[in-house]
């Protein structure tokens, strides 16, 4: 956002919100919200995208991958993935097992 946007509208939410958009804003709410319902929040998602969103897509990804040691074992947990994701695996060794 211009320094122009900045002064005519505020902060970045109060410019989207302007814009006819909905803004990401987080409540403390939102920090209280259990790994039951993010996986419910994700499922839920994901059938409506008709795959499995990504980390831009889904608003609570960061919550839900430091609560779960990252994005895939979060998509593990809530039964998006087939695979359990490998800890400690460089995309190298990923990718040789991968084209075996």
């Amino acid at each position: 956002m211009s320094a122009k946007e900045s002064g005519r509208y505020g902060r970045w939410n109060e410019f989207i919100e302007s814009a006819g958009l909905e803004s990401r804003r987080h409540t403390k709410a939102d920090a209280n919200i259990s790994n039951r319902q993010l996986i419910a929040f994700v499922r839920k998602q994901a059938k409506k995208l008709g795959r499995n969103p990504t980390v831009k897509e889904f608003e609570y990804s960061k919550q839900a991958s430091m609560a779960n040691g990252g994005w895939n074992n979060f998509l593990y947990k809530a039964g998006l993935r087939n695979e359990k994701p490998q800890g400690n695996t460089s995309f190298g060794e990923w990718l040789k097992q991968t084209l075996k």
